[in-house]
């Protein structure tokens, strides 16, 4: 069964995907409109069934560059995402789908977050980052009124990966030019070295 839904990074809301179909991978491989630009899509794993597959190609989270959430999409299939788990009974029906479509597009500069300036200055002076004001004020609540500027996708990949290690790697970032890194969270790593030397 496909998955349908708008396409919420893009400026244009009627958009649809349709992650799993044949017509939505030949929409992904068509000439691209000279409006869209190169930004980054995050996937974010759901440890459905209380675990999360990591592999050479899969990580907690994955973040890929593209055009679209379409194009994004149809690169994430061809690497192991799926968004239709419980459906095709892969994944646990209580926990839900292990994979979603992009809620929205990662574009450097990146704000994120809505903290306290202390907090917002410490994550600043460790990644490639600097304090900013929340630019919706929505999202202001009491001192949480700042966010962080990622100045590249390497320093929000590293801050995601201290932020919430999961799996080794906890990152893994697909360039468009078809270079990959990944990066990983030095809490899991040290965890996991001190689980092998007890053995």
């Amino acid at each position: 069964m496909a998955i349908t839904g708008p396409c919420q990074g893009s400026d244009d809301s009627s958009i649809l995907f349709h992650c799993s179909s044949k017509k939505f991978i030949a929409m992904a491989k068509n000439k691209v409109p000279q409006e869209l630009k190169l930004v980054y899509w995050e996937f974010t794993q759901n440890n459905s069934g209380g675990s999360f597959v990591e592999n050479e190609k899969l990580a907690h989270r994955v973040i890929i560059e593209a055009y679209s959430s379409e194009e994004a999409c149809s690169k994430a299939t061809e690497i192991g995402i799926y968004f239709n788990g419980c459906d095709e009974g892969m994944d646990c029906p209580c926990c839900g789908n292990r994979w979603y479509p992009p809620y929205s597009n990662v574009e450097i500069p990146y704000y994120w977050g809505s903290i306290n300036l202390e907090m917002a200055e410490k994550i600043s002076s460790i990644y490639d980052a600097e304090p900013a004001p929340v630019r919706d004020t929505r999202h202001v609540h009491g001192d949480r009124n700042m966010a962080v500027l990622f100045k590249s996708i390497d320093g929000y990949s590293q801050f995601l990966a201290e932020e919430y290690g999961e799996t080794s790697p906890e990152v893994i970032v697909y360039n468009y030019d078809g270079s990959v890194k990944k990066y990983y969270s030095s809490h899991v790593e040290k965890y996991r070295k001190s689980r092998k030397l007890k053995k």
